[in-house]
This record gives C-alpha cells, structure tokens and sequence, in this order.
C-alpha cells in the first residue's frame, strides 16, 4: 500500500466516523487489505520476552515482559512521575489471587492506555474503517516498528 493510498483511505475514514459519508465497499475492501498485510510479531524459535528484576514491596522479583511492554511501563512511569517499582507494587497489591505480576502488569498497562484513549485520538489515528492499524509495521528486533 502506497503513502497516498493510505492517506486516501485515512480521509475516508475520518469522512465516515464524523458521519459526512459512508465508507465505501472498496474502502472497506483495502483497509482489510492494508489490515491482513501488516506483518505481525512471530517467534524465531526463542522468546521475545525480556527479563528485569523489580523490586515488589520491597522484595526482589523477577518480571518477563515484550520489549514494547516495558517501553509502554516506562512512559507510565515517566507521565506519572513514579518508578517502575513503585508501578509493579501497587499493581502487585491489587491484582487478583489467581492472577501472576506479569499478567496484572499487562493488564495495567492495556487499562492505563485504554482509559486514555478519546475519541478524536481515535479519529486521528485512522480507526473505525475496520483497519485497526493506520500505518505500515515491520519486524525489526523482536517488535512492531512504524513506518
């Protein structure tokens, strides 16, 4: 898919979700398209995960995360203007018994975003065409790079 072409498209959905049109058929068409193109993160035989320790209400522990996960705790930690410890021991205190720290954190982590994500952010990044994805990725060190 061509910059322009997905540009056309951008405009057309964000024609159709502010309701000045309807999203053409061949619209739809290409962005499922541009959608099942999109490479995705697959395993190379070892894992993606990335171990650090983390200190949980005062004890050491170890967490194994995606490396776009661990990108995504530090920008929370950055915005918030706390640690990554701090993170994971409040995340740790309110987590499910059944539930293990790493798969809390990421529950936190897609919660945090979630609750951030508005509407226009929407709109601007080019979703409700049935392309969840705006622009091209690629595979470069284990994660999704854009293009």
């Amino acid at each position: 898919m061509t910059e322009n072409n997905l540009s056309e498209l951008q405009g057309q959905a964000t024609g159709a979700i502010a309701g000045t049109m309807a999203p053409a058929p061949a619209m739809l068409a290409n962005a499922r398209e541009a959608m099942l193109s999109t490479p995705m993160p697959r395993s190379q035989g070892r894992s993606s995960l990335v171990s650090r320790n983390v200190t949980v209400a005062g004890h050491r522990t170890s967490v194994r995360l995606e490396p776009d996960m661990w990108a995504a705790l530090s920008d929370i930690c950055k915005r918030e203007r706390t640690t990554i410890h701090e993170v994971c021991t409040a995340v740790a205190e309110r987590k499910g018994e059944g539930s293990s720290l790493t798969a809390a954190i990421r529950v936190f982590i897609m919660a945090y975003f979630r609750a951030a994500a508005t509407d226009q952010g929407h709109v601007i990044a080019g979703h409700g065409a049935g392309m969840p994805f705006r622009i091209e990725a690629t595979m470069a060190n284990g994660g999704l790079v854009r293009k």
